[in-house]
């Protein structure tokens, strides 16, 4: 099984939506040629058409609840909600720890993949690149562009257990870094929550001074 470094990615979170209530003629009573052959086809339509809509409208709601928002000390990212969020990384800036750290990561329910990232004010150095015991790396990519460096690396845990990836973008002459972790059981448990952690990544939001 060949494991790639599974950072790269974009997603979209769904809007928040309000249920609508559709009324469409045949519910009200004013279908023409009700009677009809014509107006008994109409009616499957229109009736057709609403369970469409109404499933529709569900599906973004569901799709919106189950995201949760994380506040860091100089960022916050979305979460899906059921995921149990855990600091990793203190806030390095002076008097701005506020209990959300530059570090964090999210934990599935089945513990079987958890999402990582770390996004100070400047620089730093975030806590899932340095390997942990029994861990050893299955691959490496280095990417630079300037002064940027971005590493791509994964990691195998003891006995095959899990693997866990990282993208550790590092900019000297700025004298900036942001990190992206995904750790996971296996190939399946990464899969599965591949979209979620594309979604995951594309919603952080940095904050300036």
């Amino acid at each position: 099984m060949c494991h790639k470094c599974p950072i790269e990615g974009q997603g979209v979170i769904a809007n928040r939506t309000q249920p609508r209530v559709i009324l469409l003629p045949i519910l009200a009573g004013g279908w023409e040629g009700a009677g009809s052959m014509e107006g008994i086809v109409n009616k499957h339509i229109a009736c057709t058409t609403l369970l469409v809509l109404l499933a529709a409208t569900a599906a973004a709601q569901s799709g919106a609840a189950k995201w949760a928002r994380y506040r860091g000390c100089w960022f916050d990212i979305s979460y899906p909600s059921q995921f149990k969020a855990v600091v990793r990384d203190r806030c390095a800036t002076s008097g701005q720890d506020q209990g959300g750290g530059d570090g964090a990561s999210f934990v599935s329910p089945d513990q079987k993949a958890e999402f990582y990232v770390y996004s100070p004010q400047w620089s730093g150095k975030p806590s899932w690149v340095s390997l942990r015991t029994g861990e050893k790396e299955v691959a490496r990519r280095v990417s630079k562009t300037g002064s940027r460096t971005v590493t791509f690396v994964t990691v195998q845990g003891p006995k095959k257990s899990y693997y866990r990836s990282w993208a550790d973008t590092e900019d000297k002459d700025v004298g900036v870094r942001l990190t992206y972790g995904y750790k996971y059981r296996d190939e399946s448990a990464r899969k599965k929550h591949a979209d979620e952690f594309a979604q995951f990544k594309k919603s952080l939001k940095q904050f300036a001074d």
